[in-house]
This record gives C-alpha cells, sequence and structure tokens, in this order.
C-alpha cells in the first residue's frame, strides 16, 4: 500500500525516488510498457468508483516523472464481484492494451486516445501477463493455474463471438512437471531473435497444501528459442540453458523483471 516509487537507471545503475502514485496498489498489480509509458492498475477493484489506473512518463518540461491517473474500465466503477477480477493482461501493441477479466468479458485500452472499448464477453485463454511479439504475430503467455505456455492471435475486431483458441502449447517447459514440487508463480521474458526465459517460482516443502498462499523457496531460469519446423510449419520451443535459484524459507513472492 506504499505510494512511493522507485526509479532504477539501467545505465548507470542509479537508483532515484520516484512520484508517490496516484491511487495506492495492492500486491501484484497489472501492467504493461507502451511507448515509453508504464501503464499500472490493480488486478480489481479495490474501492469501486475510485479511477486507479494510471500511467508512468517523463515530463520534458518539468524533467522529471509523473504518475496520471486515467480512465479505469467501465466495470471497475461497480461494487466488487469475482467476475470484476482481471485474469491476463498485455500490451498488444505498439499502442493498446488489453485486459481480460473472469466475468466481464475483454476490453481494450487505447493509448493513443485514452478510451476503453469492449472486445468481447469471452476471456482469453491465459492467466497473468501475456505478451504479444509481432515477430510471429502472437501473443504468449501461460495457461489457467501457469502451467504450460502456450501462444494464441489476439481477436481485434469488436464484438466477436469466440475468443481466440491456443495455436500453440508447450509442456514441461523446464523439466519440473510431474515433480513434488508446487508450482506458484510464472513469468515469461521475450529477449528478443526467437528467444524467451521463463522463470517458475515453486514451494519445495511437503506441507504446502495446510497453507492459503504458497512460499516461493525455488526459482527455476529457463532459457527457450522459437523455432519453425520446417516439415510442418509448427512453432517449436527449444530448451536451452537452466539455472535453479534458492531462497529464504519464507519468502512468499517472487518476480522476474
Amino acid at each position: 500500500m506504499n505510494r512511493h516509487t522507485i526509479l532504477y537507471d539501467t545505465s548507470t545503475s542509479a537508483m532515484s525516488a520516484g512520484p508517490d502514485l496516484r491511487h495506492p496498489k495492492l500486491l501484484k498489480p497489472a501492467w504493461a510498457a507502451v511507448r515509453g509509458k508504464l501503464y499500472l492498475t490493480n488486478m480489481f477493484p479495490d474501492n469501486y468508483g475510485t479511477p486507479c489506473f494510471e500511467a508512468l512518463r517523463f515530463d520534458d518540461k518539468l524533467e522529471d516523472w509523473l504518475w496520471d491517473l486515467l480512465p479505469s474500465p467501465s466495470f471497475f466503477d461497480m461494487p466488487f464481484r469475482l467476475g470484476s477480477t482481471i485474469r491476463c493482461y498485455a500490451a498488444g501493441d505498439d499502442e493498446n492494451i488489453w485486459i481480460s477479466t473472469l466475468g466481464n468479458g475483454t476490453h481494450i485500452f487505447d493509448t493513443t486516445t485514452s478510451t476503453w472499448r469492449k472486445v468481447g464477453d469471452w476471456t482469453l485463454p491465459f492467466e497473468g501477463q501475456v505478451q504479444y511479439i509481432p515477430e510471429y504475430g502472437q501473443c504468449f503467455g501461460f495457461s489457467k493455474r501457469s502451467i504450460n505456455l502456450c501462444s494464441a492471435d489476439l481477436i481485434v475486431d469488436s464484438g466477436a463471438l469466440e475468443p481466440p483458441v491456443h495455436r500453440n502449447v508447450w509442456d514441461d517447459v523446464d523439466g519440473y512437471k510431474g515433480s513434488q514440487w508446487h508450482l506458484a508463480h510464472s513469468y515469461l521474458t521475450y529477449l528478443g531473435c526467437g528467444k524467451f526465459c521463463v522463470t517458475r517460482f515453486y514451494d519445495t516443502r511437503h506441507d504446502w497444501d495446510n497453507l492459503s498462499i504458497p512460499l516461493c523457496d525455488v526459482a527455476v531460469m529457463t532459457v527457450l528459442e522459437a523455432r519453425l519446423d520446417s516439415s510442418t510449419g509448427k512453432l517449436q520451443m527449444i530448451k536451452g540453458a537452466s539455472r535453479c535459484y534458492n531462497f529464504y524459507s519464507d519468502t512468499v513472492y517472487g518476480w522476474a523483471l
């Protein structure tokens, strides 16, 4: 619930205090980077009727970073319901941000006009953050419960009756499926040139069933390379190097940026 922003300069490795958020954010908010701006919102309306969608931008005149409060999606103005929870989100292209909910359909935010429009009453077949990769013309992300790495097309025409289906599903990308470890979170990072990094956080204890929130005491990072099969035309994910990292036993959340 802390309103402060910490800025990290990748060129100098320096850290500085940034501007306060206009609206407090809960743990693990939805975010997308579009045209040099960072867009941020809660995963559900914690205080309905109060806008919580905002963007971090650099103001050339002030020579400083600012948070701009933006219109929230319409269902955030209603009393909280489970269907209002954002299930997955993505920067669909250079202008649009997609959010898909459990029960209120899929919506697009146009960053050029700061307006929302509804695409359909369905939910995109992903969970968590989704990445649109122009080289393949597809979105990549994880299926329900973050188990399988998948890809699908984006539907841009409003009023579509059916959601996109998975074009590709890659099972057990890090080799730990079937183990006694409990998968807590999965993150996908596109490295360019057809290479991806999958980061999975696991709870390796055997008594996690007794806990409401799994801990994350192990992270496994795996490099994948996408290759087009010349005979079948299907996109394959070739596993590369993989590394395992241990954390303190009481670590609850982990992130991969």
